[in-house]
């Protein structure tokens, strides 16, 4: 079991990682964006909905992490758990519409325009739905596996 907790642990220091990753290349995107205006004529846009999922990933891997710590102190670790499903559940249905909206490479239309919408930037945007969707299962089967064990 605490293994478990372990592996865990990990997992949300590495989702808060690749949250902040992706804050930190944001903000420098929108720092450099008037260089790469006046060197190759592309612009950057701030998104919204792209920094909303970028803090959702945080949340959901802070919440992950302080679940499994207050599961090892056996302390309340309920609300830990249900944060992460919240955050998860709504950092993929944002996901989602956006793909609904924009297509596949919905980060680089958001932050580039018509520019942004390349083959790289579409597997980017499916892996990160995939790596949040295995992440909301997850939360999703252990908040399940929590609720039978009371």
């Amino acid at each position: 079991m605490r293994t478990a907790l372990y592996l865990l642990l990990l997992l949300g220091v590495f989702c808060a990682a690749i949250g902040i990753v992706m804050a930190l290349a944001y903000g420098l995107f929108l720092y450099v964006a008037p260089i790469f205006k006046d060197a190759f004529g592309l612009s950057f846009h701030t998104s919204r909905w792209f920094f909303f999922v970028v803090l959702l990933t945080i949340s959901s891997g802070l919440c992950t992490s302080f679940y499994s710590l207050a599961k090892a102190n056996d302390d309340n670790y309920m609300i830990f758990l249900s944060f992460a499903l919240i955050s998860n559940g709504f950092s993929l249905a944002v996901q989602l519409f956006r793909m609904i909206v924009h297509g596949f490479a919905w980060i680089g239309v958001e932050l580039a325009g018509k520019s942004g919408d390349i083959r790289a930037v579409q597997l980017l945007s499916m892996g990160f739905l995939v790596f949040t969707l295995l992440n909301f299962v997850l939360c999703l089967s252990i908040l399940r596996e929590e609720k039978l064990s009371r």
